[in-house]
């Protein structure tokens, strides 16, 4: 099956009837009609409902995701509303959708609970942001991660806001990392992190 997207169709309307075709949601109309006759006239209303049953897929297939970037073209903001939409409903399984989405000037990212991110595609998709748009970056519950000392120097410097709560193998030594690396973070959720102490040394700025 093939799908024509015109650009003027706004992303997110795009995705919905991309998930509807994708996932062969069923839609079931009902018609009633009903007829009403009186001494002077004869009227007819025909009463349409419409009953819906909408599934949200786990994923969405990479051929699919092809295709809808070669419509999008050079759309941005389209691009960063849909990865947007994707990440927060968790349909994409795979970096390299990610990397396809993903735009120079994206100023939110959101990698909360992808599990099928490692270190190497963590880097990749950081390098693929211009440094001084991204100024906010969760990455809480990402279990596949076992090594932030090598995805850290790729922060964005001028990062406001981190999450990283729950994360594995995130230690002290991590957190001055960071600390030196983003001198401009004013939030940064390090909650639920069993790898760390309450040495406050590693939390100073160097003036």
């Amino acid at each position: 099956m093939v799908f024509v997207i015109p650009l003027r169709i706004q992303c997110l309307d795009v995705l919905a009837k991309i998930i509807l075709q994708s996932t062969g949601t069923e839609t079931t109309t009902k018609t009633t009609t009903k007829t009403t006759t009186s001494t002077t006239s004869t009227s007819t209303t025909s009463t349409v409902s419409t009953t819906s049953t909408t599934s949200t897929p786990s994923s969405i297939s990479e051929t699919t995701i092809t295709m809808v970037l070669s419509q999008l073209s050079e759309n941005y903001v389209a691009k960063d509303k849909l990865l947007k939409y994707m990440l927060t409903n968790r349909l994409i399984k795979s970096p390299s959708i990610i990397l396809d989405l993903i735009t120079p000037y994206i100023s939110t990212l959101n990698l909360a609970y992808c599990d099928f991110l490692n270190e190497d595609a963590v880097i990749k998709i950081l390098k693929a942001c211009q440094d001084d748009c991204l100024r906010t970056l969760n990455m809480s519950n990402c279990k596949n991660i076992h090594d932030w000392k090598k995805i850290i120097p790729y922060f964005s410097k001028e990062i406001r806001h981190i999450n990283l709560c729950r994360s594995l193998s995130l230690t002290d030594v991590c957190i001055q990392q960071i600390v030196t690396r983003c001198p401009h973070v004013i939030a940064l959720n390090v909650s639920d992190c069993k790898t760390l102490t309450d040495d406050e040394k590693y939390f100073a700025v160097e003036e």
